[in-house]
């Protein structure tokens, strides 16, 4: 494993797992700082004093490691007393709140969605960031990135999710550094009094749409080229963006690595005649490369997609400077040590985590693809290099895309094979788009033909996401066997890198554990079996889970039994089969016992239930209900009105009761004996 033996690598996973011990957050600041210091004095004492290059290298790895930590645990909100999360966030009160737009996100069904930065809470700075939504109904026309905005505002937590393995959105946004939420109507636009690069690239993309839509654009490619071009995909309408998901091609529409990698790459063409000057043609070259690639990337809106590439590719063009056989490792390593070591929360996105280790993958496999079968002419080579990359990447990707995703796109290949060819000429013909528009020199043929290759993107994309048979979704596949897969594709890896006796022997053994934990995970849920009170407004949802079979029982038996709740418990569950009823008053699960009272506030005295079931807001009297029936629990869902929901709440303080709320606390479930 040569290209292990990199120091740089070692050194960066040290990195990463000090990160993932400084947000598990067992070890004080202070401590950290000590050990900082203490491991800076071994190695001076290794290097100088008692030269060790074992002992050298460990204390390095370990110094690292605390370095990680320590970069983590500064960036803690808790650790930084200007955070907004010192703010009473539970409390009513509105505040006068002064902030920058810093980033559009793709609106909802019924708000705009806005990142705002550069807070200004009571006239008092304060650090993170907030999600501003803002309701459709309400002109934001004039909203843009870099925009000053002055509002009278509450501000509230995330909530949390209230129905088992559901999306928790809260930490998705925690982890951009995004605390609190504002949904506001009303605001002032103040004008902005200092530099933003921000504002200005906000600015010169209004500048190019408003130049290509003069040129004879219609929206629908407009939409097309600022998710191509200009990595604003919240332009793109939802069916369009769902068949490019469904095509397994959905990459081409966020500006990410492999954009920005055909940016550099045109980049470099253009700046090939630099190669030409004596001595210092190449330094001059990569340098103009990275800085023009950077101007690329604050047009693009420096999105976290936009950011990992831009300095990814910018270490791997420094690292044609000295070609070496682990250079681009190397590079890749470093890369991911910078953006780390500026925010460490990168690493819990999915983004990034699929960046990389699709980089790692190419790099490493596609040498080895390309040795088994190279065509002479350039046309079938340029497809099949296309088809080694796209597999390398796939493998790559796999464990993340069935952990994150639960499932696997078959057409990616198809995809990427017609697609990615002809990105370049795409991407090409764009940029010479917006520089001939915003030169007012965009003559309607060139407008006829780009729309025309645009269109036929599309309808290929279209075509192609009707075959939604080779698109295998609900998988099955949970985080024990997530890590296990991740251990069995870099055995893989490193195992045709160069096959060995130790490493086919080190694939066969984590194929083994691999197939060994998907086992028992199958296994274990299919002895599963449990009562679930699901949380839903409007609608009681009660489901009995028994191994691999779900009954749901609702009191509306017409509606959408594709509800996201209902799908996203089964897939994580492993159902196989899911049958709906009407809603009963009462059921026996062997040992135990559940009431439903519903909207007629009727209930049978016996049997006694362990378990009593509010629903549909029933007017009963509840003191008198639990002295009849003496329930251990008592659970309310979410289709009670709030109202009587508070009532509940008030007189169950004066009873020794058990209940639970799925209002406040989210679903509950019981285990079946």
């Amino acid at each position: 494993m040569r290209f292990l033996n990199a120091i740089l690598i070692k050194l960066c996973l040290g990195f990463v797992f000090g990160i993932y011990l400084g947000f598990a957050d067992v070890v004080s600041l202070q401590l950290l700082f000590y050990s900082f210091f203490g491991f800076l004095f071994l190695l001076f004492v290794f290097k100088w004093v008692w030269p060790i290059k074992t002992a050298f290298l460990i204390v390095s790895v370990l110094m690292f490691v605390v370095l990680g930590g320590i970069t983590t645990a500064l960036r803690l909100p808790k650790n930084q007393p200007q955070h907004i999360i010192h703010l009473d966030l539970s409390s009513s009160n509105a505040f006068p709140v002064q902030a920058e737009i810093s980033e559009v996100l793709r609106p909802s069904t019924f708000n705009h969605k806005f990142i705002l930065t550069d807070l200004e809470i009571e006239g008092k700075p304060y650090r993170g960031k907030l999600l501003w939504q803002v309701s459709k109904d309400k002109d934001i026309s004039d909203l843009d990135v870099g925009q000053k905005i002055l509002m009278f505002a509450t501000l509230k937590t995330f909530q949390k999710p209230k129905n088992p393995q559901y999306f928790d959105y809260g930490r998705f946004m925690n982890n951009r550094n995004v605390y609190a939420v504002i949904d506001d109507d009303d605001f002032e636009i103040l004008p902005m009094m200092n530099f933003s690069i921000n504002a200005i690239s906000a600015k010169q993309r209004q500048n190019i749409v408003s130049a290509l839509r003069k040129a004879g654009f219609k929206e629908e490619h407009l939409e097309l080229m600022q998710a191509l071009i200009l990595g604003q995909k919240q332009t793109i309408d939802k069916q369009t963006y769902n068949e490019f998901a469904e095509a397994g091609v959905v990459h081409i529409l966020a500006v990410s690595g492999l954009h920005v990698g055909i940016i550099l790459l045109i980049i470099q063409f253009l700046l090939r005649p630099l190669l030409r000057l004596p001595q210092y043609g190449r330094p001059i070259m990569v340098i103009f490369s990275i800085l023009l690639l950077w101007c690329f990337a604050a047009l693009a809106g420096f999105s976290p997609s936009v950011m990992r590439a831009s300095t990814m590719f910018s270490f791997l063009a420094l690292g044609q400077l000295n070609r070496r056989k682990t250079n681009s490792i190397n590079m890749l390593c470093l890369s991911a040590l910078v953006l780390l070591l500026i925010k460490p929360q990168f690493l819990f996105e999915v983004g990034f985590q699929l960046s990389y280790a699709a980089v790692f993958a190419i790099v490493m496999l596609y040498p080895v693809f390309s040795k088994m079968y190279q065509p002479r002419l350039k046309i079938p080579k340029l497809f099949v290099d296309t088809a080694y990359v796209s597999i390398a990447a796939q493998i790559g990707v796999l464990p993340f895309q069935l952990y994150y995703f639960h499932q696997f796109p078959g057409l990616f290949l198809i995809g990427n094979l017609v697609i990615i060819p002809f990105l370049g000429i795409i991407l090409s013909g764009g940029l010479l788009c917006i520089a001939l528009g915003l030169l007012e020199v965009l003559i309607e043929p060139i407008v006829i033909t780009y729309s025309w290759v645009l269109d036929a993107l599309r309808s290929y994309v279209s075509w192609l996401s009707q075959f939604e048979n080779f698109v295998i979704q609900d998988l099955f596949f949970n985080e024990p066997m997530f890590l296990s897969l991740i251990t069995l594709v870099f055995s893989f890896v490193i195992m045709v890198r160069e096959f060995h006796k130790t490493r086919i022997l080190l694939f066969l053994i984590t194929a083994l554990i691999f197939s060994m934990i998907s086992i028992f995970q199958i296994s274990k849920h299919q002895k599963v079996s449990e009562l679930i009170v699901f949380h839903k407004s409007r609608q009681t949802l009660v489901g009995v889970k028994q191994g691999e079979k779900l009954a749901i029982y609702t009191d509306k038996l017409a509606f959408n039994r594709k509800v996201f709740l209902i799908q996203n418990y089964a897939i994580l569950n492993r159902i196989k089969e899911v049958s709906f009823d009407t809603l009963q008053n009462f059921y026996q699960m062997k040992n135990s016992k559940l009431i439903v009272v519903d909207s007629s506030g009727v209930y049978m005295e016996e049997p006694k239930g362990e378990i009593v079931l509010l629903t549909n807001s029933p007017d009963i009297h509840l003191e008198k209900l639990l002295k009849i029936l003496k329930p251990k629990q008592l659970i309310i869902d979410g289709n009670n009105y709030k109202s009587y929901v508070e009532h509940w709440m008030e007189t169950l303080k004066k009873f020794n009761i058990k209940h639970h709320s799925t209002f406040y606390e989210g679903a509950i479930s019981f285990k079946i004996p």
